[in-house]
């Protein structure tokens, strides 16, 4: 009887351990897929900004940057260090105004340090959502190319990857796959000296 308790105990601590070590599997490349999405997103914006790429590929990218989210009602929340109050515009809006200020100056924005601030979990349209945290540095220059205005900001940015388990641990993954929500602003900072975000234990859970 104590063979069999035993043997029990084993299988059972064996089927836990296949279980975590496959959920693990899921989070990881979950988390690898939203970073590359992260980055080329920050990436978009970044020639969306720079007055020095071609105009028909800026308005191209602003079209293709629309289609990252799950709609065009989805915010970007922006701040200033001059200001304590933010400013939310839907997605297009704001794509639109960063395109009309880098028309006659020169702005540079740049995403950095991409991480995973939640659980991976799924939600009740069976997509997977997880919240991710990204550095975004900020400068605009003035007419004369000097620089007017640098901030840090600390963002949040929700992300949906709508997958199931197999097509995600067979990495089956693809840009289509995955959209953006909202994007929210967590704190801006003067300087580069406060640009470091801590990263958090992450697990998958259902509803």
């Amino acid at each position: 009887m104590k063979v069999l308790r035993f043997n029990l105990f084993v299988a059972l601590t064996l089927i836990c351990q296949i279980c975590y070590s496959q959920q693990h599997s899921y989070i990881d490349i979950l988390k690898k897929k939203a970073r590359e999405m992260t980055l080329k997103l920050g990436n978009n914006i970044s020639l969306i900004a720079d007055k020095s790429v071609d105009l028909s590929l800026r308005e191209k990218l602003i079209s293709e940057t629309i289609l990252l989210f799950k709609d065009d009602q989805c915010s970007i929340e922006v701040s200033s260090k001059f200001r304590t109050e933010t400013m939310k515009f839907g997605i297009r809006e704001y794509l639109l105004r960063l395109f009309e200020i880098s028309s006659s100056r020169n702005v540079q924005i740049k995403f950095s340090e991409v991480l995973v601030d939640s659980e991976v979990k799924q939600v009740e349209d069976g997509s997977y959502k997880v919240v991710l945290r990204v550095i975004q540095s900020f400068k605009k220059y003035n007419e004369r190319n000097v620089l007017e205005y640098y901030d840090i900001t600390e963002k949040s940015i929700e992300l949906f990857i709508f997958a199931t388990f197999g097509e995600i641990e067979n990495e089956k993954i693809d840009f289509n796959n995955i959209k953006f929500g909202n994007m929210n602003v967590i704190e801006t900072y003067n300087n580069i000296k406060k640009n470091t975000i801590k990263n958090v234990n992450v697990r998958m859970r259902k509803p």
